[in-house]
């Protein structure tokens, strides 16, 4: 219930914005994100996105959001290489890093996906994203005993909120 209320107060934010001035990338970014993890609307989401990039090129968050987007509706390659722009204006971020795990991850790209967790975890090796993103193409390669070790410290670092965590970095 909370969360839906703070999703409608968002949304509606981001859309009094740009009433308010239809040039603010951070808004059409904020619908955009909306429409990804929330509404499911993937017309809007791209369309948001697109607009958030042609207002903001230079914003590492527009463009993770457009990736993750691609990646979402299966179209991996454009969402490897929207992302990669992601990695040249903000390359040592640990979250960023990690997040092209996933996308490499749902590329099915496992190995990969394991050494951007490891170089995600060389930058902050209690990064509790990293070592789940890891488990899962661990767990996708057969190496399960690795993929339930990563896991289990990935839940000893958060004190069991793991998905809660992830959930807050896709949506900020």
């Amino acid at each position: 219930m909370q969360s839906r209320r703070a999703h409608g107060r968002c949304k509606a934010s981001a859309l009094r914005a740009l009433e308010l001035d239809e040039t603010v990338a951070a808004a059409h970014n904020a619908l955009a994100a909306i429409h990804i993890y929330y509404d499911w609307d993937w017309a809007a989401a791209e369309a948001e996105s697109k607009r958030a990039l042609e207002l903001s090129p230079g914003e590492s968050v527009t463009h993770a959001h457009f990736a993750d987007y691609l990646s979402i509706r299966g179209r991996h390659r454009e969402a490897i290489q929207a992302f990669s722009r992601v990695l040249e204006l903000d390359p040592i971020s640990r979250v960023y890093i990690a997040h092209f795990a996933l996308i490499l991850y749902r590329a099915r790209r496992y190995e990969e996906s394991i050494a951007q967790c490891q170089n995600a975890l060389e930058i902050d090796p209690h990064y509790a994203n990293a070592l789940w993103f890891q488990a899962l193409s661990l767990e996708q390669k057969g190496a399960l005993q690795e993929a339930i070790e990563s896991l289990e410290k990935a839940v000893r670092l958060t004190q069991g909120r793991i998905f809660e965590l992830y959930w807050a970095v896709l949506t900020h």
